[in-house]
């Protein structure tokens, strides 16, 4: 009988004491909000963010150039390329350089290629970018070989644009 006193007062104390614990936390708390000394800025995020800071264009032709390449940055993370006079078996190169601009790491999941014609244009990226982990201020290069398939008008244009996705990447 005694025996199951003593058990059932140590195990108020252990439940007076978790109390006590949680009461003086929260009066902590409180106080530091009354006070203004605990501030939120609202939800927490990430910051981050991947730009082309670099691209060019060279092709298959030698000494006479008959197509003409362009390549220009038009947002932080979408560059657009235009191919001028183009021929069929007509092949450019483009080479592009990015970077993690943000203080948070992220994953290179998808460069979007978008729109053009598919029955005049194959486009292959260099996938081995695709997957990689950029930590914050890390750059990359990759590059996208245009190739103007048999189908192609002769002395046609051919522009398209190309989108950085990323893992995280708010839409």
């Amino acid at each position: 009988m005694w025996l199951d006193i003593g058990i059932k007062m140590k195990k108020k104390s252990i439940v007076l004491a978790l109390v006590l614990i949680i009461a003086s936390a929260g009066i902590g708390i409180s106080f530091s909000v009354a006070v203004g000394a605990f501030r939120g800025n609202g939800p927490i995020g990430y910051n981050y963010d991947v730009c082309f800071i670099s691209i060019s264009v060279s092709d298959n032709e030698g000494s006479g150039e008959v197509a003409t390449e362009v390549a220009q940055i038009i947002t932080n993370n979408i560059s657009q390329v235009t191919i001028a006079n183009a021929y069929p078996g007509y092949i450019a190169y483009v080479d592009f350089t990015m970077a993690n601009i943000g203080g948070d790491p992220v994953l290179l999941d998808d460069l979007t290629i978008w729109p053009y014609d598919t029955d005049a244009l194959d486009i292959q990226l260099d996938d081995s970018i695709l997957g990689t982990f950029l930590l914050p201020r890390q750059q990359i290069d990759g590059q996208l070989t245009i190739e103007v398939l048999s189908d192609a008008s002769m002395d046609s244009d051919h522009p398209f644009t190309a989108d950085i996705r990323f893992s995280g990447s708010p839409q």
